[in-house]
């Protein structure tokens, strides 16, 4: 997939948001996303933090299942899955189904936590 100069430097992008995103998409850049992605799944199992994964049930752009993988890899026990009922990828941005609120709660619960001695770790494991 990497781009050779003279071969399709960049890709249309048909974007939910094209008052925010990009109209195209440089061919290298896709090459250097999957790269990381590569690298941030073999990582993942060393995640020891708290997890909230987020994830709309027909995304159009992150399969569901990846939200399952992303979940079920750190050994942390405190984490989380929200699925919103959503056939966009933009839900954070687009506040569908309140997950600015999901969010905001988790972060808060965290912050909660760290002032009660982390008695609160246990209580966030459902999210």
């Amino acid at each position: 997939m990497p781009a050779v100069d003279g071969i399709m430097q960049y890709r249309q992008n048909d974007s939910e948001h094209p008052d925010i995103n990009y109209r195209n998409i440089p061919i290298q850049a896709l090459y250097e996303l999957r790269i990381l992605v590569d690298e941030t799944m073999k990582r993942l199992p060393e995640i020891d933090c708290p997890v909230l994964v987020v994830q709309g049930d027909e995304d159009p752009v992150v399969e569901p299942k990846s939200a399952r993988l992303i979940l079920d890899a750190p050994e942390t026990p405190a984490k989380g899955l929200k699925w919103v009922a959503s056939t966009r990828h933009g839900i954070l941005n687009e506040d569908i189904g309140g997950c600015q609120d999901m969010v905001t709660a988790f972060v808060a619960s965290l912050l909660d936590e760290a002032g009660a001695d982390g008695a609160a770790l246990e209580e966030t494991q459902g999210f």
